[in-house]
């Protein structure tokens, strides 16, 4: 299985944890969701050729690579990659946690057409 299969599978399992997720803190629902997008978006770059190493780091490719360099990405999708990763942040390592369940349900929709775009960005240009 290439590297690019395996981000992809981790992001399925991801989103497909939250189905499973009652009674579960909101904390961990919006982990959870922010690495469903995580994989998919190193899925994607890794299908580019771009190996990004940080969270940090990865959240600058998404916006310099595939929004502003080739285009395959709008702002908004980019945007919902660096709310997830800030609310991510703060779940794990905040005692001020501001996430709201309306907020979450939102991203969760918009999560799911992100990772959808992301995942034919990397079936399209994998090479493996």
């Amino acid at each position: 299985m290439s590297e690019v299969d395996e981000e992809l599978q981790l992001a399925d399992e991801a989103l497909n944890d939250l189905e499973h997720m009652e009674g579960v803190s909101l904390r961990r629902k919006y982990t959870t969701l922010y690495f469903g997008a995580y994989h998919a978006a190193r899925a994607a770059l890794i299908s580019l050729e771009y190996a990004p190493k940080t969270h940090s780091g990865l959240d600058t490719l998404v916006h310099n690579i595939l929004v502003n360099d080739k285009k395959l990405l709008d702002k908004d999708a980019a945007q919902t990659f660096s709310k997830l990763k800030t609310r991510r942040e703060q779940a794990d390592y905040e005692t001020g946690f501001y996430g709201t369940l309306e907020e979450f349900e939102s991203l969760q929709q918009k999560t799911q057409q992100l990772v959808d775009t992301l995942i034919t960005i990397a079936e399209e240009h994998s090479s493996a």
